[in-house]
């Protein structure tokens, strides 16, 4: 048995860029037999305004330094389902 099968929530993080516009997308995949309802996506980010899609921003905090901003979002994950969080924001002048 793979090393994966035996973790019950997987998180995979990509990042794009497109038309001035930066996202991360978390897919996040629960293996488990039941809903995992409100879990937690935390995300590390350069500083900026944020939107969330697929989730529920619960905080956004910028760093002492100024240069990242901490984003919080919540997600239900149905049982034995894969969803998508994606922080979203306008690229710097």
């Amino acid at each position: 048995m793979a090393g994966s099968d035996l973790v019950p929530v997987l998180l995979l993080v990509g990042l794009l860029e497109r038309l001035n516009r930066r996202w991360v997308t978390a897919t996040v995949t629960n293996r488990l037999k039941e809903d995992f309802p409100d879990g937690r996506v935390t995300f590390v980010l350069p500083a900026g305004e944020y939107q969330v899609e697929g989730g529920r921003l619960e905080t956004a905090v910028v760093s002492d330094d100024g240069l990242y901003t901490l984003l919080t979002a919540r997600v239900d994950m149905p049982a034995e389902r894969t969803v998508g969080v994606t922080a979203l924001r306008e690229a710097p002048d």
